[in-house]
């Protein structure tokens, strides 16, 4: 039941990605898409992501998020 539990807790959270092209690859900027200098972002949850199918989810799983969060604090 746990395990239940967190699946569906993990595909609930939303996710900050380009509004151009709906990948969070673009909006953390390790592969931007033509409109990326004049785009904004919005959020979508795991679920919606996962159904695009645009992406890997490595691009926005939560250990990914804290390094590239990392990496731009060092800027």
């Amino acid at each position: 039941m746990v395990a239940d539990a967190n699946i569906a807790t993990s595909r609930s959270r939303t996710v900050t990605v380009c509004d151009a092209c709906l990948t969070a690859a673009c909006c953390h900027g390790t592969s931007t898409c033509d409109r990326y200098r004049t785009s904004g972002t919005t959020m979508r949850t795991v679920a919606e992501l996962d159904g695009l199918g645009l992406e890997s989810p490595d691009h926005y799983r939560t250990t990914r998020r804290r390094t590239v969060e990392a990496g731009r604090s060092k800027s």
